[in-house]
This record gives C-alpha cells, structure tokens and sequence, in this order.
C-alpha cells in the first residue's frame, strides 16, 4: 500500500527596480522582498529574505576600456520545524575592468575584483579574489600573456592565501593558412607557471602545447592536441 503525503506551501514576492541610463555612469539598484511559508503537521517552515541589488558601469571610447561593478546584499532566516532558526547575511562584490593600449591596441589589461561573504552564522565565510590578466601582441605571429591571481579565504577560524603565477608566449611558426589541408598553421606554446600557498615554496613547471585561440574549430583543437601527446 503506497500512502501519498501533501503540502501546502505559499509565497509572496514584491519588489522594485530603479536606475539612470543617461551620464558617464549608468546604473540601477533594486530592492526584494520573499516570503514562503510551508504548513505541515510534522515539519512546518518559513523562509524570509530581503535583497539589495546595485549595478554600475563606465565605457571610454578613446581607450576603449570598460568598467562594470555589481553588489548584492541578502539578508535571511529560516524556521525549520518550528524550532530550529537559520539567519544569515550574504554579501557579493564583483568589479571587472578591461583596457586596450597603443596604436594598434596590441595591448589588453583584464582586471577582476571579487568579495564575498557570510556572517550571521555558525561558521561566517569570507573570500577576497583579485586577478591580473595581460595580453601583449608583439608582433602577427608573436604573442605573450601574464597572469596572476590572488586568493584569501577564510571559514571560522580557519584561513588560506594562494598566488598563482602564470606567462606564456605563443609563436604560430607554420604560414597563416595551409592550402593543402585548409587548416592554419600550428602554433608554438611556451608557459611558465607556479604557484605560491602559504608558506610553501614557488613551484614552476614548463609545457608545450596548442593555445585554445589559435583554432576556430574545437575539433581543430582536439586534433592538434592529440598530435602533440601522441
């Protein structure tokens, strides 16, 4: 015999929604409101949280750059059975900004900022994570990259910090377009990488491989990778 059990389970959600299109700096910010209340006779709960939401970005046309920041901030608590009580205030801060240099725009800086975090709990979280990407474009066939990454993070009482180094330059040594294959030509990778966590030292290894941008074709890729394992 199979016994079929039912809940009932309302919710209500309100908001708004406001911003400025116009300026250097468009933005919007926003503001929510969630309710759920779940009836039952062994497990009843509810669930409330409020959110905040902002938007902002800048574009500049004479270095082509772009900045865009985004923040939410979420404020909960949930009952279970009655007893039980789950609070907690979640934040979320991401900046990204992207900037084209020189004549030719050989130049790209990519620049990421990340911050979250929760508290009001048993176990507050937070994490800082910060990332520096360079693309220089030396010459039509010349290209090098750096990267560097940044990661704090911590959970009661315990924390971590790492660094992660990455360079690399790419050589397309074969001509641009190969007519008898119809394929362009296969590229050169040399990457230096290390990384540094805590009190551990650099390590740095050195591999030769295929860069994911020099085919348009995914299938392209997986080929000339498997040729250079094989």
């Amino acid at each position: 015999m199979i016994f079929f059990s039912r809940v009932r389970v309302d919710s209500q959600e309100y908001g708004m929604r406001s911003g400025y299109a116009a300026g250097p700096v468009p933005f919007t910010f926003g503001l929510q409101h969630y309710y759920e209340t779940e009836e039952s006779a062994t497990r009843p709960r509810d669930f409330q949280q409020d959110t905040l939401s902002l938007t902002a970005q800048n574009h500049r046309k004479q270095l082509d750059g772009t900045t865009r920041l985004s923040y939410n901030l979420t404020d909960f608590t949930r009952h279970d059975d009655g007893f039980n009580t789950t609070r907690g205030l979640a934040q979320n801060l991401n900046l990204t900004d992207n900037e084209q240099f020189g004549g030719q725009k050989q130049a790209q800086l990519t620049s990421l900022l990340n911050y979250s975090s929760l508290s009001q709990t048993l176990v507050p979280t937070d994490q800082l994570l910060a990332e520096e990407d360079l693309h220089l474009q030396h010459t039509r066939r010349l290209d090098s990259f750096y990267t560097y990454m940044f990661n704090a993070s911590s959970a009661g009482d315990s924390d971590a910090n790492t660094h992660d180094l990455r360079a690399g330059l790419n050589y397309q040594w074969l001509p641009d377009f190969d007519h008898r294959f119809r394929q362009p030509g296969r590229p050169y990778q040399f990457v230096f990488s290390g990384q540094f966590a805590g009190h551990h030292p650099l390590r740095c290894r050195s591999e030769r491989g295929i860069h994911p941008d020099a085919f348009p074709l995914g299938a392209a890729v997986a080929e000339r990778r498997r040729e250079l394992v094989s």
